[in-house]
């Protein structure tokens, strides 16, 4: 077993495989915290930029196989490729800074340097379609207590200590086969006890109760199963939709509830007379029952053209009076939209302050910091996923949730509703694959929790981009006064 550790072609098919088992759909989270270590071994054994050109190319055919795993109906095959590219390149762009610096810092800075570039890429991905898919923080789904870190730092603050583990024990498992220095081993007290102290931080977390959990919210669900492409439903199908939507709606307001969430794309609406005539009925039904209802749909571009369609929701008081209308602002890759610009607001309901988005929005974790800042108590987030990423993209929106102490109201049209507390906890789930009804009601927290990451913000992130540039800095200086020293 110790010479398969001398072997780079072992380690690199090592780390591939561990990176398809750990990510994305039936990911093994807890194997997620030595994925990294057989890839970082690898690079401490090889030299020349052909190994780096092959260990590259490895981590595209993982990421690229990684990614096929959540590409089902209605996405094409080909999809996986793009999309396994990009979080492989700027995962490779971390394992580079890391070789880089390991080979000409001490090993305490060295172990750091991992982690802070982990923690710049991921913010780097949220640049492109990919958004914050691939991220460290999302292999601990499972881990309630550890992800009660999100409320301290956000994602990064998850992700940084999963991969600080990780180069701390790539660095053991050296140091007892290469005989190598052992001063970067004492890190591993400071790993030990920050772990231990996030794990009992996050228990005791979770077993404080929370106030006034009165406020009844409610997700609906759709019979809609329509597409970005013909055939649509026609009118008397479109208007079948609709009645159902008020039916469900009507269901959840008169047992209680003071928020009633639609899914993404939950109707499709003509543009002009029969547009208008929906939010006249939507808003009729607020006003009656004295709820607030974040209605979603999707108008097409015209009556004869479809694309870009509007993706947008439309929030009704209990007043019958709209509150908001917001177009998504983030499209899934490859969604024919039009994009919504506007800022995000808070609507002030009669039960507290909200907010909301759709679905990809969230995949973007600057729209829950935004929404943490805005002093929101809950925020609806209607939905529309696809087999392969239920349950997981539920599971990743509730980190937005811990990270800005807001509740979560998730409806989801073929995927799971949810319905999330601010501590990340499922107050009540339902998948659209398993039938049943199409309502779903739960009771959140009236007020949201203050959170350090809505007061500071990414500033684990700004941290770790000053440690890399003053690592460079410290390296290229270094360089000169050895170049000095040698002439």
């Amino acid at each position: 077993m110790k010479r398969l550790f001398e072997r780079p072609s072992f380690l690199l098919g090592l780390g591939c495989a561990l990176i398809f088992v750990v990510n994305f759909r039936w990911g093994v989270g807890v194997l997620a915290w030595i994925a990294p270590v057989p890839l970082l071994r690898c690079l401490r054994l090889t030299r020349g930029w052909r190994s780096r050109l092959t260990f590259g190319a490895a981590l595209c055919a993982a990421w690229i196989a990684t990614t096929l795993k959540i590409i089902t109906t209605p996405l094409p095959v080909v999809a996986a490729i793009p999309t396994g590219l990009i979080t492989a390149l700027l995962n490779l762009a971390a394992y580079l800074v890391w070789d880089g610096v390991r080979r000409r810092a001490p090993q305490g800075m060295a172990l750091l340097a991992f982690p802070a570039a982990v923690v710049v890429t991921e913010w780097l991905q949220h640049f492109t379609p990919v958004a914050s898919w691939g991220a460290m923080a999302y292999t601990q789904v499972e881990n309630l207590p550890l992800l009660q870190l999100a409320s301290l730092g956000g994602i990064a603050t998850i992700s940084f200590l999963v991969a600080w583990v990780a180069a701390w024990l790539e660095l053991a498992l050296s140091v007892w086969l290469d005989a190598t220095p052992t001063r970067g081993l004492r890190q591993g007290i400071a790993v030990a006890e920050l772990l231990l102290v996030a794990y009992a931080w996050g228990v005791m977390r979770l077993n404080t109760p929370l106030a006034d959990v009165s406020l009844r919210v409610a997700t609906v669900g759709t019979p809609a199963t329509f597409g970005a492409s013909p055939p649509l439903p026609d009118t008397a199908a479109r208007n079948a939709i609709v009645d159902t939507l008020l039916s469900d709606s009507t269901r959840a307001a008169t047992s209680g509830v003071q928020l009633v969430v639609w899914t993404e794309a939950a109707a499709l609406v003509m543009p002009g007379e029969e547009e208008t005539q929906f939010l006249h009925r939507v808003a009729d039904l607020a006003r009656v029952h004295s709820v607030d209802i974040v209605a979603a749909y999707v108008v097409p571009s015209s009556q004869e053209k479809i694309l870009p369609y509007q993706n947008v929701y439309r929030w009704f008081g209990q007043d019958g009076l709209e509150r908001q209308a917001y177009w998504k602002h983030h499209p899934a890759p490859g969604e024919p939209i039009v994009i919504g610009l506007g800022p995000l607001v808070a609507v002030n309901a009669p039960f507290g302050r909200a907010g909301g988005a759709i679905c990809y929005d969230y995949d973007y974790p600057e729209m829950a910091l935004e929404h943490s800042r805005l002093g929101v108590d809950v925020v609806a987030l209607p939905s529309s996923d696809w087999r392969g990423i239920d349950p997981i993209h539920t599971q990743m929106a509730a980190l937005g949730a811990i990270a800005g102490g807001f509740s979560l109201v998730r409806s989801t049209r073929f995927g799971l509703s949810a319905i999330i507390d601010p501590l990340g906890r499922m107050r009540a789930w339902h998948s659209s694959f398993e039938g049943s009804d199409a309502l779903l009601i739960a009771e959140v927290p009236r007020r949201h929790l203050n959170t350090v990451y809505s007061h500071i913000g990414d500033v684990l992130l700004y941290a770790c981009m000053a440690f890399l540039i003053a690592l460079a800095c410290w390296g290229a200086i270094s360089r000169r006064i050895g170049a000095g020293r040698e002439a």
